[in-house]
């Protein structure tokens, strides 16, 4: 049977780890699936009333912690479909993601993220 879903994916919530995990295992097995993988920000969810989004302040800024990674896999989403599972999904970048290095941004200094609001279809199966 043909299942159609929307997942979330954050770099600094354990929950979101776990899912995502669950869910990759699946399609690595064959799921016939077809998922849209959505951006959804911790960080972002705890911004206070009126103050600023984390997208709109300065990279390494207070309250910024994960969005830089979560922009780059926004990037890879985009730009390289086939490699977002093994790049972006599996347990070894939720723990690293968090903090990005020098090397992962100038490989993506070229593919500027779209806005995290963007969602995108990708069929596996």
């Amino acid at each position: 049977m043909h299942h159609a879903f929307t997942i979330t994916y954050d770099y600094l919530c354990p929950f979101a780890r776990i899912a995502n995990e669950t869910v990759v295992e699946a399609l690595r097995d064959g799921a016939d699936w077809e998922l849209t993988f959505s951006a959804f920000s911790l960080a972002q969810s705890h911004v206070d009333e009126g103050q600023p989004d984390v997208w709109d302040r300065a990279v390494g800024a207070d309250g910024t912690r994960g969005v830089m990674a979560l922009q780059l896999s926004l990037a890879v989403r985009e730009h390289f479909p086939e490699s977002f599972l093994t790049s972006t999904c599996d347990s070894s970048t939720h723990v690293t993601a968090a903090q990005p290095t020098s090397t992962t941004l100038e490989c993506c200094a070229a593919s500027p993220p779209p806005p995290a609001s963007i969602p995108t279809r990708s069929s596996f199966g």
